[in-house]
């Protein structure tokens, strides 16, 4: 099967499907590249030609609908452009109706207006229960010729030359994957430091006599603690989404590549789903070789988003095959020992109980962002959470304190807190500088935090410390509110500081016992003293360049 000539047949009209759910033709045109050079990673899945489109639409709309898990698209400044957007279409009465609706809510209305899908062809495509897509789609009575209209007129702007243009790129970017990030990282990097050389030449005269006065004496904030030897999993972009990178802090080295699926030692979950959503094949395997270590089994439909539970049995959403619907896996036995018929797990993944009764989603992909608490146990929904959270790459995520009782959100603008099991909420703390404080001014009853478990998306910016000091928090992306915003927990919840203000932050991770804190930035992985937010070192090593999470922290 020719991949690049399908590519190619089919760009634009992904293009157009893009521009159309992120209404911003950069962002379309990085999210398309990014779903064209995986689709050819992984060719070898798809053997069927008439199956590829529907394969490659839905990689496109995963890409889209979690573009914004890449910072890096929002930090680098892409000038190359093949998208253009009229100003007279952008300005119209429609165009600034369908712009206050959410990416999932506009995929919704082009994949039924435009590409003509079923309501169930819909809701199939974007894992989501029919009657959450006709909820949608019920808000556009009388709207549906007009919208028809602005949707053909803006998704005609796009011409097959320039389709053809960023196929060629997509390809371009496939034999160099990430280097050019690196390349623009490192020029920007330059340019930046540049500026802070000549800004601080020129006021050097003045600041040299308060110096002495003003600034901090470094001494006496005392000695850095010393990096842990430990090792960081980091999960990287370039390659296969169910790998991770091992780098061990010892001597800067990375290890191989290994399953981040791991159901049991020496045991990982493989999943090969048919190009025709029939079946799923189950394999068991090596973490690091990723030989079978088991027979090969099959499951029905298209199982997809695992989520391994504290009992080892494996939640997979099987909604690509019928929406809404999540299964309960037992592997050692090959058998379904419970269905979740109104349940979808989001690819940003979820958060599960220590009991494991209890899991909390972040929807980030429904018309309002939602959090769900859902019993495992009965399969009912304990609680169904609207809250707003900041348009920002890595603000986000969920923890629960050691406890089990408290489950935090970092909303990219404030820390808010849920009751874990009820979701009554809780106190919040908004991120700014004037709310911090050296200490609480009460106490409350919040319970004290200590080995609290973090979301398991590793792209979401929250991590807690073991010891039961801090929870860290990444903000959003605006100047006002971007770095990593470190919340004290003793007593009553309260800002400690904010260090290191990057738009570019992508996770965040403590060490084992608390002493450091680990954060992804694009260019390498950062190593902070959490009690002066001091950097400690940034690894810059080609294994570390290009990741974007922390998928977890062991000793070696």
């Amino acid at each position: 099967m020719d991949v690049d000539r399908l590519l190619r047949m089919n760009a634009r009209s992904m293009l157009q499907l893009a521009d159309f759910v992120l209404d911003n033709p950069g962002a379309a045109e990085e999210a398309v590249q990014q779903a064209f050079a995986a689709a050819w990673r992984q060719r070898k899945v798809v053997s069927d030609e008439t199956a590829f489109r529907p394969w490659l639409r839905r990689m496109v709309l995963r890409e889209c609908l979690g573009w914004q898990r890449h910072p890096m698209f929002r930090v680098l400044a892409l000038t190359d452009r093949v998208v253009v957007q009229s100003e007279s279409t952008a300005e119209s009465g429609v165009a600034a109706a369908l712009k206050r609706l959410s990416p999932s809510v506009r995929a919704t209305v082009f994949l039924h207006l435009y590409d003509g899908l079923s309501i169930a062809q819909v809701a199939s495509e974007l894992r989501a229960p029919q009657s959450t897509v006709q909820a949608r789609l019920r808000g556009l009575p009388g709207l549906e010729s007009s919208i028809l209209r602005y949707t053909t007129a803006r998704a005609a702007q796009i011409s097959d030359n320039q389709a053809d243009a960023l196929v060629s790129r997509a390809v371009a970017r496939r034999s160099r994957r990430r280097g050019w990030i690196r390349y623009a990282v490192n020029i920007a990097s330059a340019v930046t430091l540049a500026l802070v050389v000549i800004a601080s030449g020129i006021v050097i005269q003045t600041q040299l006599h308060l110096f002495q006065a003003r600034a901090p004496d470094e001494a006496n904030l005392g000695p850095l603690p010393p990096i842990p030897n430990e090792v960081v999993y980091l999960v990287n972009g370039s390659g296969d989404s169910g790998l991770v990178i091992p780098f061990r802090l010892r001597d800067a080295q990375p290890l191989s590549a290994r399953s981040q699926l791991i159901v049991a030692p020496g045991i990982a979950l493989q999943l090969v789903r048919a190009t025709d959503c029939s079946a799923t094949t189950v394999s068991l395997v090596d973490p690091i070789t990723r030989k079978d270590v088991r027979p090969e089994v099959m499951l029905p439909g298209c199982n997809d988003f695992p989520l391994i539970l504290p009992d080892g049995t494996v939640l997979l959403d099987q909604a690509q095959f019928r929406a809404g619907i999540v299964i309960r896996y037992d592997w050692r036995t090959d058998r379904i020992v419970k269905k979740y018929p109104n349940l979808a797990v989001p690819p940003n993944g979820g958060l599960v109980s220590n009991d494991g009764q209890i899991l909390y989603t972040l929807d980030l992909f429904s018309a309002n962002t939602t959090i769900d608490f859902t019993d495992l146990v009965s399969g009912a929904q304990l609680a169904h959470l609207p809250i707003v959270l900041a348009d920002s790459g890595a603000s986000g995520g969920l923890a629960l304190s050691n406890d089990q009782k408290t489950l935090f959100v970092n909303q990219g603008h404030q820390l808010a807190s849920f009751d874990a099991r009820s979701g009554v909420a809780g106190p919040t703390i908004a991120f700014r500088d004037d709310k911090i404080s050296a200490a609480p001014a009460h106490r409350w009853w919040l319970p004290t935090i200590s080995e609290a478990q973090a979301a398991l998306d590793a792209g979401r910016g929250i991590a807690v410390d073991p010891l039961g000091r801090w929870i860290a928090a990444v903000g959003f992306s605006d100047p006002q509110l971007r770095g990593i915003w470190l919340i004290g927990t003793s007593g009553r919840l309260h800002l400690v500081r904010r260090f290191f203000p990057s738009a570019a932050l992508t996770g965040l991770a403590f060490s084992l016992d608390g002493s450091v804190l680990y954060a992804i930035d694009g260019t390498g992985l950062l190593v902070f003293d959490p009690q002066t937010g001091r950097t400690i070192k940034r690894f810059t090593y080609p294994a570390v360049v290009g990741a974007y999470g922390i998928a977890g922290v062991q000793a070696p």
